[in-house]
């Protein structure tokens, strides 16, 4: 089987490797705390679970890409109500399953003659795959404890290339 080339020249995804790490460490009987990926721990309240149920039909169909109009306008009235903008949620907003997801996908529309991602060091995965799968090259922009985790601007000279720059 041949992969994409650049599916095939992707590092192992990191929390994989954390969760081997893990795996490992827990098999010679070492107690772990797990500062990982984050997964909710609490367990889901009663009224949210009952929700999801009653709302499922006994024939459902797929989202349509742009969402329920309903789920757009909720999303942009809590917009308003928290960050007092106001947003089109007919042209502007585009519900997705996650920020992974619409991280991923925002370099496929943001690359255009400039191809360069700049990303900061450590980040998610998430920023470097996007940009790669969407046909651009990265640019790994260091933050240090000695600078405040703040990224050197001055220290590299690509601002001209820089289609999209993320900051963590």
């Amino acid at each position: 089987m041949h992969l994409s080339p650049v599916l095939a020249g992707l590092a192992q995804y990191p929390f994989a490797r954390l969760d081997d790490w893990k795996a490992e460490a827990q098999a010679r009987g070492i107690d772990l705390i797990d500062f990982g990926m984050g997964d909710p721990r609490e367990v889901t309240p009663a009224f949210i679970r009952e929700a999801l149920l009653a709302s499922v039909d006994e024939v459902s169909s797929y989202p349509r890409a742009p969402g329920l109009p309903e789920l757009r306008e909720a999303i942009a009235g809590w917009i308003g109500r928290r960050f007092d903008v106001s947003v089109d949620p007919g042209s502007e907003l585009i519900p997705t399953l996650g920020s992974k997801e619409a991280i991923f996908s925002f370099a496929q529309i943001a690359l255009a003659e400039k191809r360069l991602v700049a990303i900061p060091e450590p980040a998610y995965p998430v920023y470097e795959r996007g940009a790669l799968f969407a046909g651009g090259a990265v640019l790994t922009v260091p933050l240090k404890e000695s600078s405040g985790w703040l990224p050197d601007l001055d220290a590299f000279a690509a601002w001209d290339e820089i289609a999209l720059f993320w900051v963590c």
